[in-house]
């Protein structure tokens, strides 16, 4: 069985060979558990192979996330250097649009750094800008809108996404490709090498996000499957701000066997934990194209998500090679789950067609990684023309100048230092009526 993705040829010729090395520099804000940072990592690399000079600039906005990973040791990162001293937004962007502008040429990837994003429009010809649409997360699409009309190229990584960043930013469908995430390839399916067995071996790995990954619909479905007297352990891999709660709704599951959780590990290490398990659960209530639906499924897991728009019919054909069940139907996952525990052969037959799935070429690091690299050459090739041209900034007595950072930051710096005094005179406030109000009152009546 073959279930392809839908690859959108690009609208301009592209140069199909290796060409010169290329300058290419991805930025990230944060160095978190998420697929586009794991994508990211792996299409670095296979850059890199490709002759081409690649690297990783980390913008430090604010304090470390206690979710952050280290960084990776096999790229060259670099860490840009801004005057925090003064205005911190206008310094960082100062501070990247030179540093861009002074590797040019060369090709920018903002990524998810939707703040810095904005120095787009000041880039000098030389710099190419390519934006990718990875997620419904309403940030990807504010990014598009504002910036998109000064990228080069435009990429979204699902179909659904494609087709809606064309219809909100009409101007860059004449720059505008899909291109799926690309993952490793094995020879062989590697479930093919493992016993089944009567327990059923369920993994959920990602971020413990409550709103966008429904981490709480994890131990409602344990429970179901647990209610049907259905042999199962469900191992979850991953951290965020809802690890909480979720350790405390699955602590009666913990203690049995039947749920165990593991700390946040490297891209490497959930990669081999792959080929250990049956199925992969993704109960998302939204997504670009999950990473992790296409790094298990080249393991042979078989998927069990939830229906959505983006990504999951790119990749999944119903009781084919997974199974697909409305956003929060607890039942409707436990009874998939329960359909591959209880049949050992569909079991097996799933897990073929997942593996034959992504292991037919669209989805290997390596075709995409070629595809990245055509698509940059053709941008630089068409700026060195002037085929295409970034257009001008229209901002009249703007603070930001040729800065288009998103609203919530176009505040002046004048009246943001001045609302914060004032909060923080009225939070002073606050804590001194509060020690007034405790040295006053006395101690308890009977």
């Amino acid at each position: 069985m073959e279930c392809t993705i839908a690859v959108v040829d690009s609208p301009s010729p592209l140069c199909q060979s290796p060409g010169v090395a290329m300058k290419i520099i991805f930025s990230t804000p944060t160095w978190v558990v998420s697929g586009v940072n794991s994508f990211t990592r792996r299409l670095m690399q296979g850059l890199s192979r490709r002759g081409h000079e690649v690297e990783l600039l980390v913008i430090r906005q604010g304090p470390a996330d206690s979710c952050e990973l280290p960084l990776p040791g096999d790229v060259n990162v670099q860490h840009l250097a801004f005057d925090n001293t003064r205005s911190w937004w206008q310094s960082r962007w100062e501070a990247l649009r030179d540093y861009l502008n002074q590797r040019a040429p060369a090709v920018y990837f903002p990524n998810y750094d939707f703040e810095n994003a904005g120095v787009a429009a000041a880039l000098d010809p030389g710099v190419a800008v390519i934006g990718v649409v990875h997620s419904e997360d309403p940030d990807h699409f504010e990014h598009l809108q504002r910036c998109g009309r000064f990228w080069d190229a435009a990429l979204a990584v699902s179909r659904h996404l494609f087709d809606q960043m064309v219809r909100l930013a009409p101007e860059v469908q004449s720059r505008a490709h899909l291109v799926p995430y690309g993952v490793p390839i094995e020879g062989a399916n590697p479930q093919a090498m493992r016993t089944p067995t009567d327990e059923l071996r369920i993994l959920y790995a990602g971020r413990f996000n409550e709103q966008q990954k429904r981490v709480p619909d994890l131990p409602k479905i344990a429970r179901q499957l647990h209610a049907n007297g259905i042999p199962f352990q469900l191992t979850l891999v991953g951290n965020g701000p809802g690890e909480e709660r979720l350790r405390r709704d699955c602590a009666p599951f913990m203690g049995s066997g039947h749920i165990r959780i593991l700390e946040a590990a490297g891209h490497d290490e959930v990669l081999a934990m792959y080929r250990d398990f049956d199925c992969l659960l993704l109960p998302s209530a939204y997504e670009g194209l999950p990473l992790a639906l296409l790094e298990s499924m080249a393991s042979g897991c078989i998927p069990v998500a939830s229906d959505i728009p983006s990504g999951i019919p790119d990749v999944i054909r119903h009781g084919l090679n997974g199974f697909v069940v409305p956003v929060g139907d607890i039942s409707g996952f436990a009874a998939g789950l329960a359909a591959l525990q209880g049949d050992r052969t569909l079991r097996q037959r799933m897990s073929a067609a997942a593996f034959e799935t992504i292991s037919g070429g669209a989805f290997s690091i390596d075709h995409v990684c070629a595809r990245y690299e055509a698509i940059a050459q053709a941008c630089l090739a068409s700026a060195a023309a002037g085929a295409w041209a970034r257009p001008p900034v229209h901002r009249p007595g703007s603070w930001t100048g040729d800065v288009v950072p998103p609203a919530r930051l176009q505040i002046s710096p004048d009246a943001y230092y001045s609302l914060k005094w004032q909060f923080d005179r009225q939070a002073g406030e606050v804590e001194r009526l509060k020690g007034l109000l405790s040295s006053t009152s006395g101690p308890a009546g009977p």
